[in-house]
């Protein structure tokens, strides 16, 4: 099975909804998509990723499917410059510096990150969320792998978010959190596929084949945000 993991297209967050530039994005998207044969396509709830997600839908003709868990992040941090954003798009830096690192499996109790007990429900929500998901796709979590229970060749989208996607690539990829935070990056409608080969042992493990592809966008002229 392939898991392809789409960043919605340019919003204007106060309607959370999608620009005009995001309505482009998300059409170059969706050509691309389509070739690919998709046969299931999900989404987060929010209104910029459905839009997102409407026209790959329209051009497979396939019902969007909502996926709750999939909800962007919304546990905030300092952004070390006197300010605060999202705690999964921190600082790079600070978040592999020595200070950090040092703390090991404790540094959600790091006063930068503004609360041990939210960013902890933050995480769980999203593994959760992942691991029932993944399950209904066939592939039940056992320790740092996956256990096939449904082989299957499907493609399947799921339109998400960017911090989101960090805290889900930490879990696919069964990583430290902070590693994927300080490690990955997703422009809008940037695609990753994730592929879950049925190897005869009966498991698998979740591979990046490819991260944050951008080239429908380039392809058409439209610029990266």
């Amino acid at each position: 099975m392939d898991l392809y993991i789409v960043r919605h297209g340019n919003p204007n967050y106060m309607t959370d909804s999608l620009t005009e530039l995001g309505h482009r994005q998300a059409k170059a998207a969706a050509q691309e998509l389509v070739k690919l044969g998709i046969d299931e396509i999900y989404s987060s709830p929010m209104g910029r990723a459905k839009e997102t997600a409407q026209y790959l839908c329209e051009l497979c003709g396939l019902e969007m499917k909502i996926e709750p868990w999939a909800h962007e992040t919304e546990h905030y941090g300092e952004d070390g410059h006197g300010g605060i954003t999202h705690a999964v798009q921190m600082d790079p830096t600070f978040l592999r510096s020595p200070e950090v690192e040092a703390m090991g499996d404790r540094w959600v109790t790091h006063p930068a990150f503004r609360g041990e007990k939210e960013i902890t429900e933050m995480v769980k929500t999203v593994e959760d969320g992942a691991r029932d998901f993944l399950a209904r796709l066939g592939y039940e979590l056992e320790g740092n792998r996956f256990r096939i229970t449904e082989a299957n060749d499907k493609n399947v989208v799921l339109f998400c978010h960017a911090g989101m996607f960090l805290v889900l690539t930490a879990f696919l990829l069964r990583m430290p959190q902070l590693t994927a935070w300080h490690s990955f990056f997703m422009y809008q409608t940037g695609i990753t596929r994730c592929n879950f080969y049925n190897y005869d042992s009966g498991y698998t493990v979740g591979r990046y084949l490819w991260i944050n592809d951008t080239h429908h966008l380039k392809k058409e002229g439209i610029e990266l945000t």
